[in-house]
This record gives C-alpha cells, sequence and structure tokens, in this order.
C-alpha cells in the first residue's frame, strides 16, 4: 500500500518519506520493512524520481519543519499525526488497532481524514500495541500485521486528499 501511494503521488507533487527503522529489520532479506526501505531507495535513485527518501534516524526538528511545510502528510497514528496537527497541516491518518475518535474525535478537521476500515475485523479496535492479539484476528497465527490497516487503499488516500484539496 504504501509503495504504491508513494509512487501515485509522486505523479503530482514531490513526496518525501521519513520514518525510523531498525536496522535489524531493514538488513533482513526476508522482512518486508527491509524490503520496502529497499524499493524506495530504488526509486528514490532513479533520474527525475520526485521521490526523496529520508528514512532513518532524524532529529525531531527536522521531522517538524517538513510537516509545518507540507501541503499534506500521510501517516498512521504516530507523531507525525499530532505533529502536522500541532502545525495545523492536513494529516490523512490511517487506523488499525486503535479507534481514531479516541484519539481525534474532539477534533473534526482531523477525525475526517482518518482512514479506518474496520468492517476488516470483528474484533476492532483490539487496541493492541506491542503484539497483535492473535487470538482476535481474523488472520490468527498468520497474522503479520493488522487486516484493517492493510484493507486501506490507494483510493481511500485519493478521496481524503481530494478533500484537503478542494478545502
Amino acid at each position: 500500500f504504501w509503495l504504491d501511494l508513494i509512487k501515485e503521488l509522486s505523479k503530482r507533487n514531490v513526496v518525501i518519506v521519513v520514518g525510523s527503522v531498525v536496522s535489524a529489520l531493514s538488513d533482513h532479506p526476508d522482512s518486508s520493512v527491509g524490503q520496502f526501505v529497499h524499493d524506495l531507495e530504488a526509486l528514490d535513485s532513479q533520474p527525475k524520481s520526485r521521490i526523496i527518501s529520508l528514512i532513518g534516524d532524524r532529529p525531531i526538528r527536522i521531522l517538524m519543519k517538513l510537516i509545518q511545510n507540507a501541503k499534506a502528510v500521510f501517516c498512521l497514528d504516530s507523531a507525525p499525526l499530532y505533529i502536522a496537527q500541532a502545525c495545523n497541516t492536513p494529516a490523512i491518518s490511517f487506523w488499525g488497532t486503535h479507534d481514531p475518535r479516541v484519539r481525534l474525535g474532539y477534533d473534526k478537521r482531523y477525525m475526517d481524514l482518518a482512514v479506518w476500515r474496520k468492517e476488516f475485523c470483528p474484533s476492532c479496535p483490539c487496541f493492541a500495541y506491542a503484539e497483535l492479539p492473535l487470538h482476535k484476528c481474523p488472520s490468527r497465527e498468520m497474522a503479520k500485521s493488522c487486516v484493517v490497516l492493510d484493507a486501506s487503499t490507494v483510493r481511500d488516500a485519493w478521496e481524503k486528499l481530494s478533500s484537503v484539496e478542494s478545502a
């Protein structure tokens, strides 16, 4: 999903990708995180690429400045969302195990930009933190990530971005 979204967004704008990746994960050949970083770097290195990868540990002040100057932010329920909110930058957020109303319900602008496909899991929200509660997950032991979050699509992102652009 994320790589497809980045490719689509880069057709219209410069896309700066930020994030912290645990080096043990990013170096492991079987890791989806490692594959994502590899694929992102390949896109970033293409001639005339409009994708800039800043994956890795960066000072928070750099992240804050990037978000402050962004047209929009695409993120999970994480620090970039709340930095965007503090900077009054539109943030299209993607939710899985947590209910966005719990954290954004007080702010209609950001709640309206939240993507939460809870219909894909009968146990949603399960409020998982470190690990998925496999006894609740539809995929059980096969679950590597939250099915609700995995159900997010590029189309969901475009619909939210369209509402940002029309505002």
